[in-house]
C-alpha cells in the first residue's frame, strides 16, 4: 500500500514499509515547543486517525532565563514592594512550563523575602524597599549557575515632607543697595530625607525684607526665587510652604552696608564744649556710612582728620 504522512511542526523522514502492515517514519522536533500533528493517507484516502507529538522546553540554562521586576519603581519608604520573577528558558529560549529547579536571588538594596517555586517554570520573591533612594540590582542562579540577565528596581523619594525639606540662600550676605540679589532654593525631601527628583509641587516663599522674584519649579525637586535686597541693613529671614503646609526649615539673608561714602559719613564730637586749658579733650568720631546712609560695621578704610585749632592724636 502506499501510505504518506504529514507533520503541522518539525520534521518528517521518509515514510518506510515495514512489509508487516506497518509503516514508520521520523518525526525530528522543531527549536520551538508545540504540538505536533501527524497525519497520513494511505492509497490517497486520508486516515482517520491522528497521532500527536509533545515538543516541550529542555532543561534550564542561565544564558537565556529572564528575570523581571514589577513595578520598576517603587517609594523608599521600607514598606513598597515589587515583585520579581524568574522565568526559566531552554537553550533555544522555550519557557519551562514546571518546576523543581532551584533558583536563587540576591538584591543591591532593600530586602528580598523567600523564593517560590511556582511549578510552571517561574520563580517568584518580593523585594521590598529601603529607605534610601537607590537602585537594586536583582541577580540570581538556577542550579548553581549565574543567571546572564539581571533585574533593577527604583526605590525612588516619596512625597514632599514639610519637617525634611530644606531652604537655602546664596550668598547669605548681600549688598543693601536695593539690587543686589541672592538665590533662594526649597530642596524638598520626604519622610527619610530623600530628595524629591521631579516637580509638580506647589511651593510659596515669603520674606521679611527685601523682594522675592517668582518662585521657579526647576522640575527636579529644587524650586527657586531671587530675593534683592533692600536699602537698608537689615537680615531677611526667608519661610515657605509646599503644597500649604509650613516648611519647618528657614533661611537668611543678611543685607550689609556698601563701600563708605563721603556725602553720608558723620563726624561727631563728645562733648561739643571744653576749656581752653591746653588739656582738656573732645573726643572726634567719624562714622562711615554707605550711599543708603547705613553705618559700615566694620574697618580698613583710611580716615584722615584735620582740625582748625588745638591739636588731634592720631586716628
Amino acid at each position: 500500500d502506499t501510505v504518506v504522512l504529514s507533520e503541522s511542526a518539525g520534521s518528517l523522514g521518509v515514510v518506510t514499509d515495514n512489509l508487516n502492515g506497518s509503516y514508520s517514519a521520523t518525526l525530528t522536533s522543531g527549536t520551538s515547543t508545540a504540538t505536533a500533528t501527524i497525519t497520513g493517507t494511505v492509497n490517497g484516502g486520508a486516515i482517520t486517525d491522528t497521532a500527536s507529538v509533545d515538543f516541550v522546553a529542555g532543561a534550564a540554562v542561565v544564558g537565556t532565563s529572564l528575570i523581571t521586576s514589577s513595578p520598576t519603581s517603587i517609594v523608599a519608604d521600607g514598606s513598597s514592594t515589587s515583585t520579581i520573577t524568574v522565568q526559566l528558558k531552554d537553550a533555544n529560549g522555550n519557557d519551562l512550563i514546571s518546576g523543581g529547579d532551584t533558583v536563587v536571588l540576591s538584591e543591591s538594596a532593600g530586602s528580598l523575602g523567600v523564593v517560590t517555586d511556582n511549578g510552571n517554570g517561574t520563580y517568584s520573591a518580593t523585594l521590598t524597599s529601603g529607605t534610601s533612594t537607590a537602585t537594586a540590582t536583582i541577580t540570581g542562579t538556577v542550579n548553581g549557575g549565574a543567571i546572564t540577565d539581571t533585574a533593577s528596581v527604583d526605590f525612588v523619594a516619596g512625597a514632599a515632607v514639610v519637617g525634611t525639606s530644606q531652604i537655602t540662600s546664596s550668598p547669605t550676605s548681600i549688598v543693601a543697595d536695593g539690587s543686589s540679589t541672592s538665590t533662594i532654593t526649597v530642596q524638598l525631601k520626604d519622610a527619610n530625607g530623600n530628595d524629591l527628583t521631579s516637580g509638580g509641587d506647589t511651593v510659596v516663599l515669603s520674606e521679611s525684607a527685601g523682594s522675592l522674584g517668582v518662585v521657579t519649579d526647576n522640575l527636579n525637586g529644587s524650586y527657586s526665587a531671587t530675593l534683592t535686597s533692600g536699602t537698608s541693613t537689615a537680615t531677611a529671614t526667608i519661610t515657605g510652604t509646599v503644597n500649604g503646609g509650613a516648611i519647618t526649615d528657614t533661611a537668611s539673608v543678611d543685607f550689609v552696608a556698601g563701600a563708605a561714602v563721603v556725602g553720608t559719613s558723620l563726624i561727631t564730637s563728645s562733648p561739643t564744649s571744653i576749656v581752653a586749658d591746653g588739656s582738656s579733650t573732645s573726643t572726634i568720631t567719624v562714622q562711615l556710612k554707605d550711599a543708603n546712609g547705613n553705618d559700615l560695621i566694620s574697618g580698613g578704610d583710611t580716615v584722615v582728620l584735620s582740625e582748625s585749632a588745638g591739636s588731634l592724636g592720631v586716628v
